[in-house]
């Protein structure tokens, strides 16, 4: 099987999670304290260095969806879809220190494309 394949049966399995664990929490009204999901959560890096794609442009977009999708569920999780947006108050300082890291690993894994379209 292809690598692209294996990732793109992956990701479809990844958002398929995020779409029941969005519902299963859509009722969640109050935030819980608890964190401890925070351990399953893949570090930014190892994101960016496991999955590679068929070309630059391939990589930094699998990277990134990866990455989105990673932040979707910490939304989900933390019970507000708008927790990335409220980085401020809405985050526990682990969850906002992992949540940065994603953001910044996205557009680390963007920049050269956008620089060589920007050219």
């Amino acid at each position: 099987m292809h690598l692209s394949s294996r990732f793109g049966a992956n990701l479809r399995r990844l958002g398929a999670f995020v779409a029941v664990a969005t519902f299963l929490f859509a009722g969640v009204a109050s935030r819980a304290a608890d964190t401890s999901y925070l351990k399953e959560m893949p570090p930014a890096q190892r994101v960016i260095q496991q999955i590679k794609g068929g070309d630059e442009r391939d990589t930094a977009a699998k990277q990134a969806a990866a990455i989105q999708l990673l932040i979707r569920m910490m939304d989900v999780r933390i019970g507000d879809v708008n927790a990335n947006l409220n980085q401020g108050t809405a985050l526990s300082p682990p969850e906002r220190q992992l949540m940065q890291s994603y953001y910044a690993a996205a557009r680390a894994a963007l920049a050269p494309v956008q620089a060589k379209l920007g050219s």
